[in-house]
């Protein structure tokens, strides 16, 4: 049973001192970036585009009153506050409010990592490194976007996805003891805790606990354990019935009040957003994947033992589907608003598939030349999406456009 026990972790100062080295890095990346977004940005959106600008703009609305120009102004209301608590701009306090939560993400994965499944500092760091460096395999020939039509892990050029991110991967963790944890009640602090990240988590963008509620209870349903146990159902419910409200409501602002040329609704329409982002959406989504589905097809049954794994693959494949088959009518059509759980999914399934690659590589075989040709092959997928991530990260500072 997996317990989150941060506070057992035994630091050595050189450690802290590599562990703060890295979260320099990661700070100075991503203050150059957001600036750039917020003061190097172009009205004709070929120099740093982004979402950055017109989430400030929603940030200045709500902030003269208007509190649902966006149904989840979670992010916008935090900025706010930190602003008037710091004396700081709005532009000053979005990018100090976004690179905590860069930062937050690194460290709550690097501690999970090290307390959990790979206790090694050294290990730990460079898993975390690479998780939050890596993308989608760029295939040239094949498409001219690196991100829009693959996916990636890391999304920079959005600012509630960011800002999201932290409580999607500290959600994700508590979710895990939450699915292994006997309750002998519908309530307990565990239960609490996981229903006040899950609804937080929403007021800041909807899409990840939409799939990760419909993931809980399929996860339970799947289990040999708990399918027919009713109160897990009901424990699942208590988790996520704050979220749901808050989700109708969310609804309700989002597609009831809108009118002529802004009016839009939900639709299902298989592929059609996808089709024009990618020449070819079966082939993106191995180029998005390729490293976790060569390392399942060859570890399967190591990995299938990582407790992480069975909610990873379910979070992806309904993330998956959702992407696929719903679309925005109207305007927000090619904003493609479905695909963001997908990015999130495939942390997770990356994150489960770096740990059991780490320890393979401790524990092959080296007199067996097929074991050694299987873990080569997975080595060269792996720095196939690092490489093409660390690219995509450089063309994005250079201020090309994030697609």
């Amino acid at each position: 049973m997996i317990k989150l026990n941060f506070d057992q972790v035994a630091i050595k100062k050189s450690e802290i001192i590599w562990l703060i080295a890295t979260l320099f890095v990661f700070a100075v990346i991503s203050v150059c970036l957001f600036s750039n977004y917020l003061y190097s940005a172009n009205a004709q959106k070929t120099l740093y585009p982004s979402d950055f600008l017109g989430h400030l703009n929603f940030i200045k609305t709500i902030h003269s009153g208007k509190i649902f120009t966006i149904p989840h102004p979670g992010f916008h209301i935090l900025v706010i506050l930190f602003s008037w608590l710091s004396f700081t701009s709005m532009e000053v306090s979005m990018i100090i409010v976004l690179v905590f939560c860069v930062l937050s993400s690194f460290v709550i994965t690097y501690f999970y990592l090290r307390s959990k499944f790979l206790f090694d500092h050294l290990e730990s760091l460079l898993v975390s490194w690479i998780l939050f460096l890596l993308g989608a395999i760029f295939v040239p020939f094949f498409s001219k976007t690196m991100y829009l039509g693959q996916g990636t892990p890391n999304i920079w050029h959005n600012p509630t996805f960011i800002a999201q991110k932290p409580l999607a991967i500290l959600i994700f963790f508590v979710g895990i003891v939450f699915l292994q944890f006997n309750h002998k009640s519908l309530l307990d602090k565990k239960s609490l805790f996981l229903a006040f990240l899950l609804f937080a988590s929403v007021w800041i963008k909807p899409n990840f606990a939409i799939t990760f509620i419909l993931s809980l209870f399929i996860y339970i349903f799947l289990s040999r354990q708990s399918r027919f146990k009713i109160n897990r159902y009901g424990q699942a419910l208590m988790v996520a019935i704050p979220s749901i409200i808050s989700l109708a409501l969310q609804y309700y602002f989002t597609y009831k009040p809108l009118a002529g040329q802004y009016r839009t609704s939900l639709i299902i329409d298989y592929l059609a957003v996808w089709k024009h982002y990618s020449p070819n959406p079966y082939i993106s989504l191995l180029l998005g994947i390729a490293f976790p589905v060569v390392l399942i097809i060859f570890k399967f049954s190591t990995i299938k033992k990582n407790p992480l794994f069975a909610l990873a693959v379910i979070f992806l494949v309904i993330a998956l589907v959702q992407m696929a088959f719903f679309a925005e009518a109207g305007y927000r059509f090619f904003y493609w608003n479905f695909s963001w759980s997908y990015d999130m999914g495939l942390f997770f399934v990356f994150l489960v598939a770096l740990i059991a690659y780490f320890s393979w590589m401790k524990s092959i075989n080296k007199n067996k030349l097929l074991d050694i040709a299987k873990f080569l092959l997975c080595s060269l997928f792996l720095l196939l999406h690092l490489a093409s991530g660390i690219i995509y990260l450089a063309k994005i500072l250079s201020g090309f456009p994030y697609d």
